[in-house]
């Protein structure tokens, strides 16, 4: 490089002569450092070795930094101090091999007393993890079986677990909280394999492929309507037309085509498609191919012309002056619409003809073979469901859904078990009774009888609202009466108290008590009347129409086999429906397999149905308060909550919207649960501070989350204190997670509430998790006004605590209420 310039040379010079100097200074000071300094080496050994020695005894003291473990010595082993022994009952003594090995104390020497502590410590924390709440164990497989099973006629080996027996926490029993009569989700066990053999997959084809059921791939019912007319015949252009056009006349016609094409399209639209065909058919394909294709331009250009004619005509039309927007004027164009809508129903059929005539031509003989898929299916024990059946684009048969093997299905097992054992007028089906059978008290098997007259006097019976029925099982093995209030006659609600009280004088053994109408008349309260029922009751059946059922607290020490839960209201899925489940302590069997579909009838009829209860409720008198307004036991609130959320979670009243996990019996965090909570009854408690959520007991792994929370109120502000904001839970309780579809909520008993009042009582001031809380409290509460998350606090000493906390304190008005 050549410098021009004698100042560009000069400056160079000087950078140059600086760099050489730093580097040489740096050099002579490293150099002159004592190697014996606290300094510290970092060696690198070319060793082919093991880097590291997998011992827990190494002395670790004055080592260097190095990536290998090279000559370190282990810790002198220290000999413990012999203690006397003492003389015990072993009997008597319960050793847990956790902590069997805890270190007895011992002197140790001082330079080791920092790592023992260290140690000791490290294993502490272990000891601590072991003893938190773990996951479910895996269930012990020695009492798995093999078993001869007949799966659609074959008979195959398998490997079979039966049922386990659902065993009760003793501390659950000795809180009452259990079943009476312990309930059994699941009595049928489960396949684990299933030997898949040649037999075994013919009888799937064969079942699948099966003429007379009217559900089979070629035995659909809707398939048999295109052959049962000869001028439909697919085959002639005449037939193919007329077929098509029907296929689409009607919304109902094209929902069935729907139904039914999807089971063969992924075969229709695959190059294989011409393989699966008859020989003729196989013969005509090009042909017919190309027919349908150019048929269905020619219409198509047909129907848009006749489309852009019609909309052509009508804009005309309204730009007509108005005088002459005649009613006349309009018919022929009215008329054409008309046409236009049947060339677009007939448009739809050309578009289908190929795949009409094609479904019409398959040869049955050529599928018979499974998809591989299946076969894991077979392998579980499952079977093919000829009514979700499909041929898929190799031309394989292949499921949607399957059946389990004969024996094996939990679901109709259990409503079977239930029909026939827990029902006090049982029968011997899976089937659930339709509404008017639940309200007219109609059971397969059973004859049902009015009886009113003949107890008319005796019991002093108004002259309507109260009926008396006989029912005797038609094979004379049993019978019972069902004594029955109708609420919606003031007579008889009035007198409801008194006819249950005469017929507990007069020892009439009534099977069943029954209340129809509830709260149709307005508020109407059956505390009494529920209080008055006898203590033994095999059967209760009450029908509500308002949502109200905080008097069922009233049953909470009635034995009762059987109560049946209905609404005529068509809300049986609303988020209102709430139940105190301390209400079921001595329930035996809360009944949820008949009819529980919403909606209503042509009419406006709503056939009475069971109410899915997906909200638990507590009251006044479930927990205990101080004069200072401190809570100080929560203990019946949380054995309701135990209750519902794991001891009896395995009987279906109790999992909520969702249904039982694959294990109900055994491992209920499987299970879902109700998802919100009421304690709008509860006027002291604010938050959900001390509710117990996850397994005390430590069988289930996780926590049971709220979707929807009512808290109490009273007039515009919602009173809280610091203390039950600190430790609240709004913020790990309430469900999160997204999407939100619905959005959790937590409202409150006013509507009028929209602001918060924060109070302090005992002088606390707001933590990190009151912040969170409170920040959780405002995301999830739409009814709360957020101007700038502002909060009214007692005084000026509770809103100092606040000022800190990123929201807005403001002292409140002072003829505020707190309760």
């Amino acid at each position: 490089m050549i410098f021009k310039k004698r100042k560009a040379r000069n400056i160079l010079l000087i950078f140059g002569v600086g760099s050489a100097s730093s580097v040489l200074a740096s050099t002579i000071v490293y150099h002159s450092i004592n190697d014996n300094t606290n300094s510290n080496k970092f060696s690198i050994f070319n060793l082919r070795k093991p880097n590291f020695i997998s011992k827990n005894n190494l002395d670790l003291s004055n080592l260097d930094p190095s990536i290998t473990d090279i000559n370190i010595k282990e810790l002198e082993k220290v000999k413990p101090q012999e203690n006397p022994k003492l003389e015990t009952n072993q009997d008597s003594i319960v050793v847990n091999p956790l902590v069997e090995n805890i270190a007895k104390e011992q002197k140790v020497p001082p330079k080791q007393k920092e790592e023992i502590k260290k140690k000791e410590e490290n294993t502490k924390a272990q000891n601590q993890a072991l003893f938190q709440p773990q996951p479910p164990q895996k269930r012990e497989k020695l009492n798995r079986v093999h078993k001869k099973l007949i799966i659609d006629g074959v008979e195959v080996d398998a490997i079979v677990e039966p049922p386990l027996e659902r065993i009760y926490s003793s501390n659950d029993i000795i809180k009452g909280i259990t079943n009476r009569k312990p309930y059994q989700n699941n009595a049928v066990g489960e396949v684990i394999s299933v030997e898949v053999t040649d037999k075994l997959r013919k009888a799937q084809v064969d079942k699948v492929k099966k003429i007379g059921s009217g559900t089979g791939l070629f035995d659909d019912f809707r398939l048999h309507s295109w052959i049962k007319e000869p001028e439909l015949d697919p085959n002639t252009k005449e037939g193919l037309a007329k077929l098509t056009k029907v296929l689409f006349m009607t919304e109902n016609d094209r929902y069935n085509y729907s139904n039914l094409i999807h089971r063969f399209l992924r075969l229709l639209n695959s190059p294989k498609i011409k393989e699966f065909l008859k020989e003729p058919a196989q013969n005509q394909y090009e042909q017919k191919i190309a027919e349908f294709k150019s048929d269905l331009e020619n219409f198509q250009a047909e129907y848009d012309k006749f489309d852009k004619e019609t909309y052509a005509e009508a804009a005309d039309f309204h730009k007509l002056p108005k005088d002459q927007q005649t009613d006349q004027a309009w018919q022929p164009i009215k008329e054409k619409f008309r046409m236009l809508e049947e060339k677009k129903h007939e448009l739809e059929g050309y578009k289908e003809r190929k795949n009409v005539w094609l479904i019409s031509n398959l040869d049955p003989s050529k599928f018979a073979k499974l998809a591989p898929r299946v076969d894991q299916d077979l392998e579980k024990g499952y079977s093919l469901d000829p009514n979700n059946s499909y041929i898929n684009e190799n031309g394989e048969i292949d499921s949607y859904a399957f059946s389990p093997a004969p024996g094996f299905n939990n679901v109709t097992d259990r409503l079977s078990r239930d029909n026939k054992e827990r029902r006090v007028f049982d029968f011997n089906t899976w089937y659930p009774l339709n509404g008017p059978d639940i309200l007219n008290d109609k059971y397969p098997g059973w004859t049902n009888t009015d009886v009113t007259s003949q107890y008319k006097d005796q019991l002093g019976l108004p002259d309507a609202g109260v009926k008396l029925k006989s029912l005797k099982k038609d094979d004379g093995t049993k019978s019972g009466i069902i004594l029955e209030i109708d609420a919606s006659y003031n007579n008889a609600y009035a007198k409801a108290k008194d006819i249950i009280e005469k017929v507990k004088q007069q020892n009439i053994d009534i099977t069943g008590y029954k209340i129809v109408n509830m709260g149709k008349l307005g508020r109407q309260s059956f505390k009494e009347i529920l209080k008055a029922l006898p203590d033994k009751i095999k059967l209760l059946k009450l029908f509500y129409e308002g949502f109200d059922t905080s008097d069922l607290i009233e049953l909470e020490n009635k034995e009762i086999d059987e109560l049946g839960l209905y609404t005529t209201s068509n809300n049986i899925y609303d988020d209102i429906w709430t139940i105190n489940p301390l209400a079921l302590r001595k329930v035996a069997w809360v009944n949820t397999n008949d009819f529980n579909a919403p909606g209503g009838y042509i009419g406006g009829y709503i056939p009475p149905s069971v109410i899915k209860f997906d909200g638990l409720s507590f009251d006044e008198g479930d927990y205990s308060v101080d004069s200072n307004g401190n809570i100080t036991s929560l203990e019946r609130i949380n054995n309701g909550l135990r209750l519902a959320y794991w001891t009896r979670n395995n009987e279906p009243f109790f999992q909520g919207g969702f249904g039982p996990g694959l294990k109900p019996d055994h491992n209920e965090a499987g299970n879902s649960w109700p998802l919100g909570l009421d304690l709008s009854r509860t006027k002291h408690i604010r938050s959900l501070k001390g509710l117990q959520f996850n397994d005390i007991e430590g069988k289930n792994a996780g926590t049971r989350k709220l979707k929807r929370l009512k808290l109490y109120s009273e007039g515009e502000y919602f009173n809280i204190d610091v203390d039950d904001l600190n430790d609240g839970q709004f913020d790990t309780i309430m469900i999160s997670e997204m999407p939100q579809m619905p959005k959790t909520k937590i409202w409150f008993s006013d509507k009028s509430t929209k602001k918060v009042k924060i109070t302090s009582r005992n002088k606390h001031q707001l933590t990190a998790s009151g912040k969170s809380n409170l920040q959780a409290l405002f995301r999830w509460a739409d009814q709360l006004d957020k101007d700038g998350y502002k909060v009214y606090v007692d005084s000026n000493e509770t809103k100092q605590y606040i000022q800190e906390s990123g929201f807005i304190p403001e002292l409140a008005s002072n003829d505020v209420k707190i309760i």
